[in-house]
């Protein structure tokens, strides 16, 4: 009977039809409820719950940091190189066409805008976002004459602004990214996506801080009860006791007066108590339950994100045998670290070696990016200086403990050296005629001009270019201008709309109307006053951007907080502002109005309707760059396709965008110079470099001026401080008395500083700023 069982129930051996082998996957990995309309939703239920931003808030965090960025910098920070996918070992031959495709892509590298390396870590976001986008930008460069296609630019984008439209087997049908209120369909060829842990979702990945998660909210919990237990109890429990056979009863004047006293202990020096009243104040035993706890979970968030504790960043265990527990733990943390090099290396190879390679070379054949291993030398170097480190206790979870980590990995410096304990008395002197003046060392030759970038590491910047967050300042300015062009945008399309209302109620640019009142047409105030406050209000956030940076760059060169004179930098502001802000909306209503102007004029001319000089005001806006195809599509009724094909193109605000662009970095130099000059600083800052973007966009004006140094008080500052073009991105950097290694390019060896600059600003900037 069993054994007829065993037949019934026996599977059958399967049947493989040729032409399933080579079938795609049968197996679906989700619902169909998501392959209709409906994009693939994160699964991260953290995320859900708490929202996009609880992983940037966690990195805010300093053991969260130092971990998270230690272990991206072990990957990114390691020396890599350009090679060609020998077969068997061959060497590639110098000369060979191989060895010539090498260095065609090793100088891409050296040509990328910014630093590859900073594109490396952009890709690297994912370790805490789950997923990175990171854009390529792909234009043509030269090499020995001859021109290839090679990457400019890589530009990280908020993760959290893009969803998947996937199968139900899991292949991505489309990208999508949406902003506010507008949505576009994405090229993912366009950008690098890298997905971290695609075991958990192979489209969102898995943020590393998931499961540091519990560890960082109970630290968070633990430290919020330290604060109100340091606020309760750290002056003791004060306790008021009747001695004898005195009693305190309620009401009584003496209860009273107690009372009374007993509020204001914490305020007082002194308390004068009814008789026969002691006082006594109670602490409690030990408060090193907190530290303990807030330790602890330092500990579970760098056992979360794999970082071993002997290495310092985290409390060191109570063991023996420290240097051999080392030794054994970061191994296998450099096991985890290859393991993610090898992903990111195969990432950017497939994502933006080999499609340049198939642009670029008939055969498709090009090299590969490989990141070389770390020797054993060098590991057995790591462990013995991080055991120093450890039993010495000169490692803590802090900003040190991160300038510690690149000096002993050879990473790229970032910020200020640590021990630079240099005053200003060690580099000034006095000049023969007893005038107190700096004295700049003997003059450095400089030869030609240094190609840089400012996000370029592998120059050895200067002290004072170091302690100027370049990268920082240009990520916040551009989320200013992005924001702020939505916002003028908005204004500029409601002020737009109001004066057409008026046109087509009037029937201005109609026969019938004839040419009297056209030149006499201007926007509403009201309206022309919302317009200024959109643009001010940006202008306000890029001036705060302007005077923090300065602000902590000037207390990184002094090692030391200083208090400035807000009250008089307020009233610059306010009056830049005032001044900027109308300058700026002035020209452009004045052009829009010149704009509107000339449609009405032709509308008489050709006898246009209303409706169709409504629509020719929009068109011709959106052209010029004052308002979007959508704004022009809701206030005309058409559909964005029909104004797409009206004005030959999608528009792109760039007469917007150049004016926001313009006026942010604008802000940013003016506060900045507004900062440096404070008297407070007392000639603390001695003098101001010119700091330009060295790019294919570069104009010759910034070319000239970048590195060239020049005193506070001089002339030149009236004349070239930026901006000195339309969209220049330009800034100065503060040359303190401790910056004894700065000299300026194009050296007049009498002064010390550059020589007076050859070439002019553009009209309307400068000292030709109107």
């Amino acid at each position: 009977m069993m054994d007829r069982f065993r037949t019934i129930f026996r599977r059958a051996a399967p049947i493989i039809e040729p032409a399933a082998v080579s079938a795609r996957e049968v197996g679906w990995i989700q619902s169909s409820m998501f392959s209709g309309d409906f994009p693939k939703y994160n699964p991260d239920e953290l995320m859900g719950r708490k929202g996009s931003g609880i992983y940037r808030k966690m990195m805010i965090d300093e053991q969260v940091k130092a971990v998270t960025r230690f272990k991206r910098d072990a990957i990114t920070g390691r020396e890599f190189s350009i090679e060609w996918p020998s077969v068997d070992g061959a060497d590639v031959k110098p000369g060979s066409e191989e060895n010539r495709r090498i260095e065609i892509y090793e100088e891409m590298v050296r040509q990328t805008f910014g630093s590859f390396v900073d594109g490396m870590n952009f890709i690297l976001m994912a370790m805490y976002q789950g997923f990175s986008m990171t854009e390529k930008i792909i234009e043509p460069f030269n090499f020995k004459g001859r021109p290839y296609l090679g990457l400019q630019q890589l530009i990280p984008k908020p993760f959290d602004t893009f969803e998947f439209k996937v199968d139900k087997f899991g292949t991505i049908e489309r990208t999508i990214q949406k902003i506010n209120m507008e949505e576009q369909i994405i090229d993912l060829n366009r950008f690098v996506y890298y997905v971290q842990n695609p075991e958990f979702d192979q489209h969102y990945g898995q943020s590393d801080l998931r499961e540091a998660y519990r560890s960082w909210y109970s630290k968070d919990v633990v430290i919020r009860f330290y604060n109100q237990f340091l606020e309760r109890f750290a002056g003791g429990f004060v306790v008021a006791s009747p001695t004898g056979n005195n009693t305190i009863i309620a009401g009584t004047p003496e209860y009273n007066s107690l009372i009374a006293a007993m509020n204001g202990i914490q305020t007082q020096s002194s308390v004068l108590l009814p008789n026969g009243i002691e006082l006594d104040v109670q602490r409690p035993n030990t408060t090193d339950q907190f530290e303990k706890a807030i330790a602890l979970h330092d500990l579970g968030i760098a056992k979360a994100l794999l970082v071993p504790n002997l290495l310092g960043i985290t409390p060191q265990a109570a063991t023996s045998g420290g240097f051999a527990q080392a030794n054994t733990q970061l191994e296998a943390f450099l096991w985890t670290l290859d393991a993610d090099a090898t992903r990111l290396e195969e990432v950017i190879n497939e994502q933006i070696f080999i499609p340049l390679s198939t642009l670029n070379f008939a055969d498709g054949q090009g090299p590969l990016f490989r990141f070389k291993p770390i020797s054993e030398t060098k590991k057995l170097e790591l462990i013995k200086t991080w055991n120093e480190l450890v039993q010495a206790g000169a490692t803590e979870a802090s900003d040190t403990d991160e300038h510690h980590i690149r000096e002993m990995l050879n990473f790229p410096h970032k910020g200020e050296p640590l021990n630079l304990q240099a005053k200003a008395a060690a580099v000034t002197s006095e000049m023969p005629d007893g005038s107190g003046q700096r004295v700049r060392g003997p003059v450095k030759k400089t030869g030609e001009p240094r190609k840089r970038d400012r996000q370029n590491n592998k120059r050895a910047f200067a002290k004072a270019e170091k302690r100027v967050a370049f990268q920082v300042i240009d990520r916040k300015a551009s989320k200013i201008e992005d924001d702020g062009i939505i916002m003028l945008e908005l204004k500029i399309g409601d002020m737009v709309a109001d004066l057409t209302t008026r046109i087509k109620h009037e029937k201005w640019g109609t026969p019938a109307a004839g040419i009297s009142g056209i030149n006499s047409i201007d926007f509403n105030p009201r309206q022309k006053s919302k317009v200024n406050k959109a643009l001010t209000d940006t202008l306000q956030q890029a001036w705060a951007l302007g005077v923090q940076h300065s602000k902590s760059e000037i207390a990184a060169a002094r090692q030391e907080s200083f208090s400035i004179n807000f009250g008089r930098i307020d009233e610059e502001a306010a009056e830049w502002l005032k001044l900027n802000g109308f300058r700026a909306v002035g020209r452009m209503s004045d052009d829009m109005k010149a704009i509107i102007q000339g449609v009405l004029v032709n509308g008489i001319k050709f006898s246009w309707t209303p409706d169709d000089i409504e629509r020719r005001i929009y068109d011709q806006l959106t052209s010029a760059g004052f308002i979007t195809v959508a704004t022009n599509a809701d206030a005309t009724g058409r559909a964005i396709d029909t104004v797409e094909e009206a004005i030959d193109g999608t528009g792109a605000l760039a007469r917007v965008r150049t004016s926001i662009r313009t006026n942010v970095f604008d802000a940013i130099n003016e506060a900045r110079y507004s900062t440096f000059t404070d008297p407070a600083l007392a000639g603390f800052v001695e003098a101001l470099e010119y700091s330009a973007i060295l790019d294919s966009r570069t104009t010759n004006i910034c070319r000239h001026m970048d590195d060239r140094v020049y005193p506070m008080n001089s002339e030149v500052w009236n004349s070239h401080r930026p901006p000195n073009h339309f969209n220049c991105r330009s800034i100065l950097v503060p040359v303190t008395a401790i910056d004894t290694d700065v000299t300026g390019k194009d050296l007049d060896p009498t002064t010390g500083f550059s020589r007076s600059p050859s070439i002019e600003p553009q009209s309307g900037f400068g000292g030709t700023r109107g």
